[in-house]
């Protein structure tokens, strides 16, 4: 009896794709809003592949960006994920990329076995783009830490923003938001002067652990540039002092955009810098009192947050008060 069942019930094999005509159908890669957009995907052939999983438009665009930038200049980093996601209006994070080029209307199976690794109910972007070296698939895994309603990548001045976002599962939700003049606003805030603001939201989970949800440029009075402010990213993991010259380094690269002067470091006050910003990286929030330094030839000091980098990373520096 039992093998009369498995005779008539023979395991299912794999689908073959479906045959597809025309060039592939690749999403909006550039978007006015950030948002969250759960669809079908409108390429048969990426709609075979989802397979009912949880597509993201937004997501998507974002991949079909970075397909163009592997093919033209041979390979993607976190720099251009990043700003890929950014310019087709993905508000959160990425957790996963994964690229292969393969022969027009061939379909890569190295990808595809990722895309089965993934959860059924984990937003993704999934694309493939015509190239002269074939087909080029790319896949953007990411998730959805908070409901949050849209809002603007670019705004005129006067324009208020307010992030409205469900706080289900979270706690100690705070907006902050980083003017072109460095004055840092908290809570809901009033655009009040044009240039590249800095949005973010932070809380606490349900196990007590703070977590930094969003954190995106807003475009006042201008456009959005077409490049990030790094062109690239270093995936090298370099040692602590080589980190901080390079990180160095790079404030004066956009110093220089302004015509301002590269930064001077002065070893004590890099010292207590770099004390504060361990006391952080390891959970501490922030004083509430600024840290004070006394040393002779200088006035006492406060720890500011400098944003070498909108996508990358953050330096302390002390800054010295007369």
């Amino acid at each position: 009896m039992l093998l009369t069942l498995l005779l008539a019930c023979p395991k299912k094999g794999p689908i073959e794709a479906p045959v597809t005509e025309g060039a592939p159908v690749v999403p909006a890669m550039v978007a006015p809003l950030y948002k969250v957009s759960p669809a079908s995907p409108k390429d048969p052939l990426i709609a075979w592949a989802m397979d009912g999983r949880a597509y993201d438009e937004t997501l998507a665009g974002a991949a079909g960006s970075l397909a163009f930038v592997q093919s033209e200049d041979g390979g993607i980093d976190e720099a251009a994920v990043r700003w890929a996601l950014i310019r087709a209006g993905w508000p959160f994070g990425f957790s996963q990329v994964e690229l292969a080029t393969v022969e027009q209307e061939r379909t890569p199976a190295l990808l595809l076995a990722e895309l089965e690794s993934v959860p059924v109910d984990m937003p993704v972007g999934l694309v493939r783009v015509r190239t002269p070296q074939g087909d080029t698939w790319v896949m953007v895994v990411a998730e959805v830490p908070i409901a949050m309603a849209p809002f603007a990548r670019e705004a005129d001045i006067g324009d208020p923003l307010a992030l409205a976002v469900d706080p289900a599962g979270w706690t100690r939700l705070s907006q902050r938001t980083l003017a072109p003049s460095g004055r840092i606003h908290e809570g809901a805030v009033v655009y009040g002067e044009p240039g590249e603001w800095l949005v973010e939201l932070s809380g606490v989970d349900a196990s007590g652990q703070g977590r930094l949800l969003v954190q995106v440029p807003v475009y006042v009075g201008e456009d959005t540039p077409d490049d990030g402010p790094f062109l690239s990213a270093d995936a090298s993991r370099p040692s602590e002092p080589e980190a901080r010259q390079q990180a160095l380094m790079a404030v004066d690269v956009l110093r220089d955009l302004l015509g301002t002067a590269g930064l001077e470091v002065d070893p004590v006050l890099a010292s207590v810098a770099g004390t504060e910003a361990d006391r952080r990286a390891q959970g501490g929030a922030a004083a509430d009192q600024p840290v004070r330094v006394r040393r002779p030839g200088h006035g006492y000091g406060k720890i500011v947050i400098c944003k070498a980098s909108l996508f990358t990373f953050d330096l302390f520096f002390l800054m010295c008060l007369p």
